[in-house]
């Protein structure tokens, strides 16, 4: 059984066509990519758990190049383009983080996000969260330190507990596909999925947490979120000290690939 629908994903790779103007003949997955396949546990398992399956598109089909710049981040900040005494910018690591996920497929997660009000009020699941029992990933998050049960009362060490919580438990399960890990949404699938797939996201103007990781293991964290309806321009970098207690999260299952690693492997 296949882990997503080969109509549902028909439909995606044409709507990505549609929007970027790729000729038919342009592939949009590496040649090398297999099919995922899955027992019905597992199918249901992602499914239990918002998880959508989408075609990330290989660089060769959409570059993110200026266009693309322009296009999916017309509102950026000011601080996008301007580079650190490391020499990166925002801008720069989003394309390098982000071309380990080009030409291969992610799940993302599409649990509804409330607006922010307090941390014991603002429940995923409902627009305006007041539900304890809809997010998914509540029987997880005692576990993992979170203060409130929701996704807004935690830190950077609850945060990574509460991932490496899932990624363990799901593997235990065998219900975690086979070459993926469990992450954070990466911020330019964020970005990508929203604008095309679900614009809802910008309903509520809260912002999400999400990271790259680098060959060291290292996170680099960034704050994603719309700046208007169906803009998902908002993209910064955050450090690891703030209090984060006001920002969100929805979770990712992205491959296992040089550079992103599974964040408690070794």
């Amino acid at each position: 059984m296949n882990v997503v629908d080969v109509n549902v994903l028909h439909t995606r790779a044409e709507a990505i066509r549609h929007c970027f103007d790729i000729p038919g003949s342009a592939e949009l997955l590496m040649p090398h990519m297999k099919a995922l396949d899955s027992s019905p546990a597992m199918a249901a398992h992602v499914r239990d758990f918002n998880l959508e399956w989408h075609i990330i598109p290989a660089s060769t089909a959409v570059l993110f190049d200026e266009p693309y710049r322009w296009r999916m981040y017309p509102t950026a900040p000011a601080t996008f383009e301007v580079r650190d005494p490391r020499g990166c910018s925002t801008r720069d690591l989003l394309v390098a983080g982000h071309g380990h996920h080009q030409g291969r497929m992610v799940a993302v997660e599409t649990t509804i996000k409330p607006d922010y009000s307090t941390p014991d009020r603002s429940f995923y699941g409902t627009l305006y969260g007041h539900d304890p029992t809809t997010d998914p990933l509540a029987a997880y998050m005692g576990e993992a330190g979170f203060l409130y049960g929701s996704r807004y009362g935690h830190d950077f060490l609850s945060l990574m507990r509460l991932i490496w919580l899932v990624d363990d438990d799901w593997r235990r399960r065998r219900v975690l596909p086979a070459g993926y890990h469990v992450s954070l949404c990466p911020p330019v699938v964020f970005n990508f999925i929203g604008t095309l797939f679900h614009t809802e996201w910008s309903a509520t103007s809260s912002l999400e947490l999400g990271f790259y990781m680098d060959a060291r293991k290292d996170a680099e964290l960034f704050v994603v979120g719309p700046n208007g309806p169906s803009d998902f321009s908002y993209v910064d970098r955050i450090e690891t000290h703030p209090d984060w207690s006001m920002f969100g999260f929805r979770l990712a299952l992205v491959p296992d690939v040089t550079g992103e690693e599974t964040v408690n492997d070794g």
